[in-house]
C-alpha cells in the first residue's frame, strides 16, 4: 500500500477521533518526514473574509484543514501559473503565491470549485498513516482533480457509496454508531 499524492483518505464511521469524523481527506504531500493533507468536507461557520477582514467581494468558505496549525491559512486550487504552487495531480495544487490568488480573486478570475481555503492541516508521522490504514480507520483511494467539484456536504457519502458492497452500510450510519 503505497499513499501518494493525490490520494483521498475516507474516515471510518468507527473512527473515534472527532477531528476526522465522517472526513474526507486529500493528501498533498508524502515524503520521508510523513504525509500531509487537507479535510475537504469540513466547513467552518466563518468565511474566509471574515479570519482576513477582507481583501474581497466575493464570500469563499473556509474549511477546518485538520489539527495541525489551524490558525494558518492554506488552499488547494486549480492555477498552474501561481508561483511556487505544488503539484497535487494534474490540474490541482496547493499552495503558492498568496499575492497571485489575492490578485486573481480581485479580478475574478476565481470561482468557489477552483479554489478551497483551509484552517489547519492534517499530519501524519512516518509510518503513522499505513498503521492508521492497516488499522481500517482510514480506506485509502485513488482520485482526480473533480473532487473540487463535489458538494462538500456530499463527499463522504459519495465516497462511499463508490466503493464496494463491503463499505456501502457506512453511508447510512448514524453518527454515533454506539447509539443505534
Amino acid at each position: 500500500m503505497e499513499i501518494c499524492k493525490g490520494d483521498i483518505l475516507i474516515a471510518s464511521p468507527f473512527l473515534e477521533d472527532t477531528n476526522f469524523e465522517k472526513s474526507v481527506i486529500l493528501i498533498t504531500e508524502c515524503n520521508e518526514t510523513g504525509h500531509i493533507g487537507f479535510i475537504l468536507n469540513k466547513p467552518l461557520d466563518v468565511s474566509l473574509q471574515d479570519v482576513l477582514n477582507t481583501f474581497v467581494e466575493e464570500e469563499f468558505s473556509l474549511f477546518y484543514g485538520g489539527p495541525v496549525s489551524d490558525n494558518a491559512l492554506f488552499y488547494v486550487h486549480r492555477f498552474d501559473k501561481i508561483k511556487d504552487a505544488m503539484p497535487i495531480l494534474p490540474h490541482l495544487y496547493w499552495g503558492g503565491d498568496f499575492e497571485q490568488i489575492k490578485d486573481l480573486i480581485a479580478r475574478k478570475g476565481v470561482q468557489n470549485n477552483d479554489i478551497r481555503f483551509f484552517a489547519g492541516y492534517s499530519g501524519w508521522s512516518p509510518g503513522q498513516l499505513e498503521e492508521e490504514i492497516k488499522e481500517k480507520a482510514w480506506i485509502l483511494q485513488k482520485t482526480t482533480s473533480l473532487i473540487m467539484k463535489t458538494p462538500v456536504e456530499f463527499i463522504w457519502r459519495d465516497k462511499i457509496r463508490r466503493m464496494n458492497n463491503e463499505y456501502a452500510y457506512w453511508a447510512n450510519m448514524p453518527a454515533n454508531p454506539s447509539m443505534n
